[in-house]
């Protein structure tokens, strides 16, 4: 690994979880230090001044034939006497070989990669709905319920039973915060669930920004939304 690859690699924190999406792994990997200052957040905008205008065909997002490997070379080289190590656009630098590369694969409808997109959707779909719905339990003060609704107990996360009464679902979905809160590891690592989440919205992101559609929402999360909204107009 090059001194500038490096840099990137070590910076503190590893935001994207690239376990848990294989097909895409050498592009988070390729990223963690690009997410860091993104707040796992991607836009190809970040990447427009990457490189002069004059050198934009040898890397750009849709021109490009050369491997990975061999435009990181090019870059690195290009930005040897520019980078400072851990800088945002060393971060850049670090990525935009691998957005060039799998930008390609994506539009061309690699397998894996669309299984793994799809998937990502999904669980953005699933936690745009709970948020949507802490959201919800704030505006109405019961987030927590106090008291407590009897007969849910404190492990009792199925917050998605949207067919039990509002504060039913408001302690199951706090109970379900706790558990995520207290899962994060004793290294301060970033929470599974919570890495994982914004690993997919990273990659959702990324999908978008290369021009290619997104799934439709899932019926389950339609349907969640529709019960959710006509119970909470009930209670309200």
């Amino acid at each position: 690994m090059s001194e500038l690859a490096g840099a990137a690699a070590a910076a503190p924190g590893l935001f994207l979880d690239a376990a848990a999406f294989k097909h895409f792994a050498p592009l988070l990997e390729a990223s963690q230090g690009y997410a860091r200052h993104s707040g796992c957040r991607f836009r190809s905008s970040s990447f427009l001044g990457v490189l002069p205008e004059e050198a934009l065909g040898s890397f750009s997002l849709s021109s490009s034939s050369s491997s990975a490997a061999e435009e990181t070379e090019a870059m690195e080289s290009h930005f040897a006497d520019q980078v400072s190590p851990g800088s945002r656009l060393a971060a850049k630098v670090q990525a935009a070989p691998e957005v060039a590369c799998f930008a390609r694969r994506l539009r061309a409808g690699e397998a894996g990669l669309i299984e793994e997109h799809d998937r990502a959707f999904r669980i953005v779909m699933v936690e745009s709905v709970r948020n949507g719905m802490i959201a919800t339990f704030r505006r109405l003060d019961i987030w927590p319920p106090c008291p407590a609704p009897l007969g849910v107990e404190d492990d009792d996360c199925s917050y998605e039973d949207v067919f039990a009464p509002i504060p039913a679902i408001a302690q199951r979905t706090y109970n379900d915060d706790v558990r995520r809160l207290l899962s994060v590891p004793c290294d301060g690592a970033v929470a599974p669930l919570l890495q994982r989440a914004m690993t997919a919205a990273f990659i959702v992101d990324f999908a978008h920004e290369a021009g290619v559609e997104s799934p439709t929402m899932p019926q389950t999360q339609q349907d969640m939304i529709a019960e959710f909204t006509a119970r909470v107009e009930i209670y309200e």
